[in-house]
Parts: structure tokens; C-alpha cells; sequence
């Protein structure tokens, strides 16, 4: 596919917990930077994401960061 550079919009509630999947099918790594927010990485490996990937969450001592590489 082509690059899409547009901005992509989410509704969500405020303070509410969303999951973002960031799959990088390139050769090179992507940084990715939220700007004015924090995230927690719980889960990070190689490979494609599925449902099961879930089961594999760090959910209790995951890093906030703000910005990661994938």
C-alpha cells in the first residue's frame, strides 16, 4: 500500500483506557511519540498481532513512556 499521511481521529472517552497495536511490517524500526500524553507498553515482540498476544500483557509493572520504537 501506499503511505497515508493524514491525521487519524479517535473518539474515546475522557481518562478512559484504550489499546493501540502498533505492527511495524517494515525493515527499519519506527519511533513513535505521542505528544502531551503517556502510555504504558505491556507487550512488545516479534512477529504479527493476534487476539492471543493479549495473554502475554504485562499488566503489572509495565513503563510509561512517551515515546517507543517498534
Amino acid at each position: 500500500g501506499g503511505i497515508y499521511l493524514d491525521t487519524a481521529v479517535m473518539g474515546a472517552d475522557y481518562r478512559a483506557f484504550i489499546e493501540i497495536v502498533f505492527e511495524n511490517t517494515e525493515d527499519i524500526i519506527q519511533s513513535w511519540h505521542l505528544d502531551g500524553y503517556s502510555f504504558w507498553v505491556v507487550g512488545m515482540d516479534g512477529g504479527l498481532w493476534t487476539t492471543a498476544s493479549r495473554n502475554q500483557y504485562n499488566l503489572r509493572d509495565a513503563v510509561s513512556r512517551v515515546t517507543t520504537q517498534v
